[in-house]
């Protein structure tokens, strides 16, 4: 299974350091962004949806539109 990466950038350096996306790290900044709105806000559930949205933004560059939708395959993640 190939993993998806980020490019984390030392804006001091402009060095670019090569790291795994990860679910946790999402959700731990998510938690701390939320701080104080723990009652209204699922950090889990967001953190889903970020990465359905990173995942929906690698296919549609990499996928071809479908003709018969004129959608790239991704979208039906988002359908309900």
């Amino acid at each position: 299974m190939t993993s998806m990466y980020v490019l984390k950038r030392d804006h001091g350096t402009g060095v670019e350091k090569k790291e795994p996306v990860s679910f946790d790290r999402i959700t731990e900044r998510i938690v701390g962004l939320a701080a104080g709105l723990s009652d209204h806000v699922d950090a889990v559930e967001v953190a889903q949806k970020v990465m359905l949205c990173l995942l929906h933004a690698v296919l549609s560059r990499c996928a071809p539109e479908t003709p018969e939708r004129g959608t790239d395959p991704a979208s039906r993640l988002f359908r309900r």
